[in-house]
């Protein structure tokens, strides 16, 4: 019987059918390109699933079909065989229910030693009355004045930030809004649960991302950058990868702003940070790239952690330069960027913003903006990313780039 025959009496797929094939489970006559079942597929096929559904793992039925297809022993001898080999494994398993049971003894002692621990909130998260001098109207750089403030810890809870022009910016629980926001809905920001995320997403790609990050780290340590004192600007900050990494490295006198324009992102990092041990002086923009209240010059890091790239998907301008003016001359700067290797007839990049994910034109675009590459990471080529990053094709080779950079 052909292959499609064969799947449909055994229930089972293709891709079973090829790596039994593969791994020499089961040998079907080959006629050209196409393989024939005959019965004796068949009965080998239901050997596997029976013997599957005690526990065998494929490489110990292979191990025992060589005894039936090779050994061709005496019934009594067979009998004997068989039964030394359940026995064993009847053994195996034994040992495993016990070793299993004793892990989730231990487990059940860490799920009720966890369930003591009373996360209770820690922290004031707000917009620090201090740095309002920082902020200015994005409009015509005039300074904000404070209305209906309440005020926690020293820390703008909720109120309005007004402009002589008339422009305002709110603040809502501690989050300082723009106009251009986006509010989802719980069903669809499933994806920003960081361990949905994990366990939707390509290890090749997890770890790609995990080493770009742990080398941005090293580059820190290797160049003696300290943070104190400093103004932080995280682009993008999305479910908070960067500030969870940079967090115990901040200053008690860095100031962090993390802009992005998903509400419900900075509500559920919020969260995050009011469980904190220690406390930062962390602001939490909500609102577009272009909207940013600060003044001119004010900014001496920027973490852009897939903020360019992210912004690159709809926009051909480079995000670096839409923020130029509040960046300082002296500004330094860590990239994590999306590179195509190439880009398929197929791909869901447009035409016109393909040059943010060249590599040669985001070299040249921040040497432009007068950005020194100091330090470089280029990732592997990925051909999958998962659920949430389907962005692009395997054929594409999409890769990471990593570089610390200053300007003088």
């Amino acid at each position: 019987m052909k292959i499609g025959e064969f799947i449909k009496i055994h229930n089972t797929t293709k891709d079973t059918l090829r790596h039994y094939i593969d791994i020499g489970l089961l040998i079907p006559k080959k006629n050209g390109a196409q393989y024939d079942f005959d019965d004796g597929c068949s009965d080998d096929f239901e050997e596997i699933q029976r013997l599957k559904n005690m526990g065998f793992k494929l490489n110990e039925i292979k191990n025992i079909f060589f005894h039936m297809k090779l050994g061709k022993l005496t019934g009594y001898r067979e009998d004997e065989l068989y039964k030394e080999i359940f026995n064993r494994k009847n053994k195996e398993l034994e040992d495993q229910i016990q070793k299993y049971n004793e892990y989730k003894s231990r487990i059940e002692k860490e799920i009720e030693d966890l369930s003591k621990v009373k996360c209770i909130k820690r922290n004031t998260v707000g917009v620090n009355i201090n740095i309002l001098s920082m902020l200015a109207c994005h409009i015509c750089k005039g300074k904000l004045k404070l209305k209906n403030g309440k005020i926690e810890d020293n820390k703008i809870i909720n109120g309005y930030l007004e402009c002589e022009c008339g422009h305002s910016y709110s603040i809502e629980d501690g989050i300082l809004k723009g106009n251009k926001i986006i509010e989802r809905e719980k069903k669809e920001y499933e994806w920003y649960d960081i361990s949905k995320y994990i366990l939707n997403t390509e290890d090749d790609y997890l770890e790609e991302i995990m080493k770009s990050i742990q080398w941005s780290q090293r580059i820190k340590e290797q160049q003696g950058i300290d943070f104190s004192g400093k103004v932080l600007i995280d682009l993008g900050v999305g479910s908070g990868f960067s500030l969870r990494c940079l967090y115990d490295k901040l200053g008690d006198d860095t100031i962090y702003f993390a802009v992005d324009h998903d509400m419900e992102d900075h509500r559920n990092l919020k969260k995050v940070l009011e469980k904190a041990h220690v406390e930062k002086n962390i602001v939490l923009m909500c609102m577009d790239f272009e909207e940013i209240p600060l003044r001119d010059n004010c900014i001496d890091v920027i973490i852009d952690g897939f903020g360019s790239s992210n912004y690159a998907f709809q926009n051909e301008e480079f995000l670096l330069r839409k923020i130029e003016r509040i960046t300082k001359e002296s500004t330094n700067l860590f990239g994590l960027y999306n590179m195509f290797k190439k880009f398929d007839k197929n791909t869901v990049i447009k035409a016109e913003v393909r040059d943010n994910f060249r590599l040669n034109k985001v070299k040249e675009k921040l040497n432009g903006l007068g950005y020194r590459i100091n330090n470089e990471h280029i990732g592997r080529g990925l051909i999958k990313g998962g659920k949430y990053d389907n962005y692009f094709l395997e054929s594409e080779n999409m890769y990471f780039y990593s570089c610390y950079a200053e300007r003088e």
